[in-house]
């Protein structure tokens, strides 16, 4: 998602994420400061500040907790058309849970290479199955966490949600730079 300059690049990454998690509720995608023009430096964005989302319906109280670590650089020219926009954002980790309503995890989808722990790939922990297990998986997508949200009973809040996110997930495949087996310098 470049754009023509850093601002409006973290805007179209953001977009189709926040139209994702309108599928579930109200809810702000939180950016650190300077998210959304500082090149060259590490940014995070949070749903609701890190508070996260509580869930309706059968998940009523459940609550989605999601963030994503991420950079502003400039558009390749060799992998992506910078007539497009000369900016674009590279995730640098993301980490998605499903939360009880006593705040207990109960699956994360989580991508953290920098991190302290030893599972640098993107995987999936099944807190019920295996507490301390790392389920090796490719790289999920926050539309993916939508969808199992709503398959563990979260009432959608668009009649529509399949199609927004089929669409916003679309947006991010055409544009990341990986997605089973994340390069070195990884990133969206």
């Amino acid at each position: 998602m470049p754009g023509a300059s850093p601002y409006r690049a973290v805007e179209a990454f953001l977009a189709p994420i926040e139209r994702a998690v309108a599928c579930l509720g109200t809810g702000k995608v939180v950016v650190s400061p300077d998210g959304r023009a500082g090149t060259g430096k590490t940014h995070v964005w949070s749903l609701n500040g890190g508070d996260g989302l509580v869930l309706r319906g059968g998940a009523a109280g459940c609550r989605f907790q999601a963030s994503m670590h991420y950079r502003i650089i400039p558009t390749d020219p060799e992998k992506y058309d910078i007539q497009q926009g000369r900016w674009r954002v590279t995730t640098l980790a993301y980490l998605y849970e499903f939360r009880s309503p006593d705040n207990e995890k109960l699956w994360a989808m989580h991508w953290h290479p920098a991190g302290k722990s030893h599972a640098t790939f993107p995987h999936l922990h099944l807190y019920t199955v295996r507490p301390d297990g790392h389920f090796v998986t490719p790289r999920q997508t926050l539309e993916s966490a939508v969808q199992w949200c709503i398959e563990m009973g979260a009432e959608p809040q668009n009649a529509q949600w399949r199609t927004v996110v089929a669409e916003s997930e679309g947006i991010h495949q055409l544009y990341r730079s990986w997605s089973e087996d994340p390069p070195p310098a990884a990133g969206r």
